[in-house]
């Protein structure tokens, strides 16, 4: 099962729904980043994403698998879990299964009811249509994201694009009917197991058409910890259309695990657990490094400007990350943005630095180096066995002599 990671600290397993990939609950990175100190462990279930189907046939089967990647990467050691949609209704199982490990539960348009048709939910709601939205968008884009949308925005559409329509095209559709005729659990999760005590939450959206907000209440004295949110125009992409204030909810939720599990030693550093400081004579604040870390276009644009010298420009550096990147790194100090370095992948054994950039304001303080080594660890455990750069030649010296680079015979030719 593929599971991408970033972060230290305290494990989150956070679980997509039907039909889509881990990219949906991206839009939680910034929260998480915010609060510190969570590994998060975003699951491509089996049939969806770069996960095979293999053999799962059901959600029992479903749950199964989910329980032996848990208790693969994790062990017994505790974690919180998100589930969005499908997600939630496998989370529930984890929660039944593994009571004294898991820490927290958060259902977002989480389905309680298995059977579409015995379900409580609204009639089908669109509030607010922005004129000419669809002008120009691939017809396909432009379905997926009106049949579900309750407010139906630039915003919310570009949105879409970037969460959920890649996820949606990486479907295995044969494996994904086959779970379909087994969609319902043989049993409730919370009709064999005793209430979860630990701190939980149910984001909903008022006019979620596909699972609506009553399931969730029926189930709420099986959680005498939980919180109900219902978020007025939002509908079953809650997260996508209420970002703000379904951030706020999961922030609060976040505060109530931490509060009964206490702080972690280390949040400082979620990539790679180490800090790149000053001298103690210029001291200016730590820098935490985190791989596949959040960031906004335009910092990262505004960093590479200053780096290599040029106009600012209008990158959309996340959409090509996304579909070109093995991974990145993101460097940030107190104030902001102060390293970035991209990691190209072939898919295979080889991996490319490129774009390696320090704020000036931070220089000469081992950033850079520190960039590359954390880059190094994380292209190693993705499986890759050499690191690749070209550089400037006045660059020869920090790339030879401090990132460990040996010389060798390399050609290029100028395609444009």
């Amino acid at each position: 099962m593929h599971v991408e990671e970033r972060g230290t600290g305290t494990p989150v397993v956070l679980i997509h729904g039907a039909g889509v990939d881990h990219r949906i609950l991206l839009p939680l990175e910034p929260v998480f980043e915010e609060s510190g100190g969570w590994r998060r462990l975003y699951v491509d279930l089996p049939g969806m994403g770069r996960s095979p189907v293999g053999d799962v046939a059901s959600s029992d089967d479903m749950a199964d698998a989910m329980l032996r990647e848990v208790r693969e990467r994790l062990g017994d050691e505790p974690f919180a879990v998100v589930g969005n949609s499908y997600g939630a209704m496998i989370a529930r199982r984890l929660v039944a299964e593994l009571p004294g490990q898991v820490l927290g539960l958060a259902a977002i348009a989480g389905v309680f009811v298995a059977t579409h048709a015995e379900r409580t939910a609204p009639p089908r709601t669109v509030l607010h249509v922005e004129p000419g939205l669809l002008d120009g968008v691939d017809p396909a884009v432009a379905e997926g994201y009106t049949e579900i949308a309750v407010v139906q925005t630039r915003e919310g559409l570009a949105s879409y694009e970037r969460y959920v329509h890649p996820g949606v095209l990486t479907v295995d559709t044969a494996g994904l009917a086959r779970l379909g005729e087994r969609y319902a659990f043989a049993a409730e999760p919370e009709d064999t197991a005793p209430p979860f005590a630990g701190p939980a939450l149910f984001l909903c959206g008022r006019q979620d058409d596909v699972v609506g907000y009553a399931d969730a209440w029926d189930r709420l004295e099986h959680y005498p910890h939980a919180s109900l949110v219902v978020l007025d125009r939002a509908g079953h992409n809650v997260l996508l259309e209420q970002p703000e204030q379904a951030g706020a909810a999961v922030a609060e939720w976040l505060g109530r695990v931490r509060e009964a599990t206490g702080p972690v030693a280390d949040v400082t550093s979620p990539a790679a657990a180490a800090v790149d400081e000053a001298p103690s004579s210029e001291r200016r604040g730590a820098v935490q490094y985190t791989w596949r870390g959040h960031f906004e276009d335009e910092e990262v644009n505004a960093l590479h400007a200053e780096a290599f010298e040029h106009d600012v420009l209008d990158d959309a550096w996340h959409d090509q990350l996304e579909r070109h990147s093995l991974g990145w790194v993101v460097a940030r100090d107190a104030r902001g943005l102060v390293g970035f370095v991209n990691v190209v992948g072939d898919g295979s054994v080889h991996a490319f630095v490129e774009d390696t950039a320090v704020a000036s304001r931070r220089r000469r303080e081992g950033i850079g180096v520190r960039l590359i080594e954390v880059a190094r660890e994380q292209a190693a455990a993705a499986g890759c066995e050499w690191l690749h750069v070209d550089f400037d030649p006045h660059l020869r010296s920090f790339y030879y002599d401090a990132c460990g680079f040996t010389p060798t015979d390399a050609g290029l030719i100028r395609l444009r």
